[in-house]
Formats: structure tokens, sequence, C-alpha cells
């Protein structure tokens, strides 16, 4: 019989793990692989309370690498942890557009706010501030509206009229004219819910014989399309969406890790066991066979444990 949840012990259990020359990883692996949101809180509160260290610190300075990574975002709440990612994407040089766009496209609407309000308060500047500095154009103007975490709600019935109108709306300020008018996908593309998203592109197909994603082809490019783009594939279906990049990361030569930790752990408890199975009807193998080939170590150890535990498979595989 499994011992019942006790933070304080979890929180001796890294105490001791963290001892000495080196760190227990296999013991790190086993005291937080299987915890649930609440229950990861509890265990950095009794490591405070207990120990008075910070365990993200901690966790830091013990550990190394993808596996580091990933422990890391497993101690962060989700909100605590998407903050950090948008943070992450736009610090220093460079902007990381794979991840920022990511996280404002596919964050539900009310986390999305809190995650907004988290980054005001524990950041230097606001999430407006950061964007504005480290983008330009209809690429900025878009990542703008989407943090502003002001989508409709999904619950809302479906309009046709309302459909029929942004297909017309989208259309005229496409291909219907000369230049393209991108105020108006960027503002239909934000502010309204996937499920009528998913309508609208749905009807754009039937009514001018080709796709939404072909129309956006012929009049956007550069990151304004890969933005609207990963909108319109996310709203068709979502597991699919997540399925593919994880895809992506395990192609070619070597693996594509931030990507990989950054889905795994943030879907483990939104639809990762979906993503799953979608991924096996794409690609004609597990996950947990590409994990498996495609990572090493204590981190494919913990990955394979998060993805087995979603799949109702508490075994790991090293």
């Amino acid at each position: 019989m499994a011992k019942a949840f006790d933070p304080a012990r979890a929180a001796n259990e890294l105490v001791a793990a963290f001892k000495g020359i080196g760190c227990d990883d296999k013991r790190v692996i086993d005291t937080l692989a299987d915890l649930d949101v609440d229950q990861v809180k509890q265990v950095r509160e009794a490591f405070s309370t207990i120990h008075k260290k910070d365990l993200l610190k901690e966790m830091k300075s013990e550990t190394s690498g993808n596996l580091q990574r990933t422990l890391l975002a497993l101690l962060k709440d989700p909100i605590e942890y998407d903050a950090w990612l948008l943070f992450d994407a736009i610090d220093g040089i460079g902007t990381n557009d794979t991840q920022l766009v990511e996280v404002l496209v596919t964050r539900h609407p009310d986390h999305l706010k809190k995650v907004v309000e988290y980054f005001q308060k524990n950041y230097s500047k606001s999430i407006d501030e950061w964007i504005s500095g480290d983008t330009s154009g209809d690429y900025r103007n878009y990542l703008l509206l989407l943090a502003q975490a002001s989508r409709e709600s999904n619950t809302l019935p479906t309009n046709h009229e309302k459909v029929a109108a942004d297909v017309a709306k989208l259309y005229q300020a496409g291909e219907g004219k000369v230049g393209t008018d991108a105020k108006v996908f960027t503002e239909i593309f934000a502010k309204r819910s996937w499920k009528h998203l998913r309508k609208v592109t749905e009807e754009y197909g039937k009514k001018y014989s080709h796709s939404l994603f072909t129309a956006l082809e012929k009049e956007f490019s550069g990151d304004i399309y890969k933005a609207l783009r990963w909108t319109i594939e996310f709203v068709e279906n979502r597991q699919a969406f997540f399925a593919k990049r994880l895809h992506d990361a395990f192609k070619g030569l070597g693996t594509d890790d931030k990507t990989t930790v950054r889905i795994i752990v943030s879907r483990r408890h939104v639809d990762l066991y979906e993503i799953a199975h979608e991924y096996t009807k794409m690609y004609g193998k597990s996950l947990k066979e590409s994990i498996q080939s495609e990572l090493s170590g204590n981190y494919r150890v913990l990955i394979q444990r998060i993805v087995g535990q979603a799949l109702g498979d508490s075994s790991s595989s090293s």
C-alpha cells in the first residue's frame, strides 16, 4: 500500500538527496515525479519552513542540464512557470518566438490573465513592455492583443451570423483586396473564442474552396504568418498541435530539449494523455518510444515517468 503523501517527509528526502558530493538524482526523481501541482507547492513550503532554504535555488545548485530544466519546471506552479517561459523567451539577446507564441496562443484566457498579472508583479517590466521592445510590426501588435487575454469564452454558443461576418471580413481584408489589412486578422484571431475560430476556418474553406491556411500563406510571411497559422492549427486540433511540436523537436540531428520539457511539463495535468494518443495516431509510434530513442540518462527517466503517469502507467524507463 502506497504511503500517504507527507510534504515534510518529501522535503527531507530531497535534503538527503542533496547531501554529500553530487546529487542522488534517482531519489529526487522518485520524490517529485508523481506529485500533482498542489503537492509540489506543499513540498516547497515544507522545505522552506524546515530547512530555511529555497528549494528552487537548491535544485538549481544541485542539478544540471536538461534534468535540471525539467525539475525546475516541475517545481514551479503553472502560473509561475508560464510567466517564466514568457520571460525566458524575451530576455537577453534575441527572442524565442516559438516559446513566446506557444504560451500566448494556447493558454486558456483565464489562466493567461493570471500569468500576465504574475509577470507584472515579479519581473522588472510588464509583458507589454517586453513584447514592444523585442518585436515589431504586425507580429508585435498580434502578441500585444494576445497578452490582453481578452479571448471570448468557449462556453458561449456559436453565433452563425457572427461566424459568417468574420469569414467575409477575413476575405475582404486579405484575398479580396490588394494588400492586406492585418489588423482585421489579428483582432479576430486574438479575441474570438477557440470554438468560434474553428467554425470560421471550416466555413472559410466551404465558401472560398480553399482553406484559411492557404489564405494566410498568400497574405503573410515571417513571424506573423507563423503566429496566425499556429493559432488556427491549435484551434482545429490542440492535441495534434502539441503532438506535431513534439515530433518536430525530435526530428533531425539532436533534440530540441527546451520544447520537449516545456510541452511535457506544461501539459502534464491538462491533456498529455490525449497528446500522447494523438502522437501515436499521427506518427505510428508511441511518444514513450520516441522519448526512449531521443533522450538519455536521468533526464529520460524523469520525462518517461511524467508521460507514464499521464498514461496511467507509473513505471519509468531508463
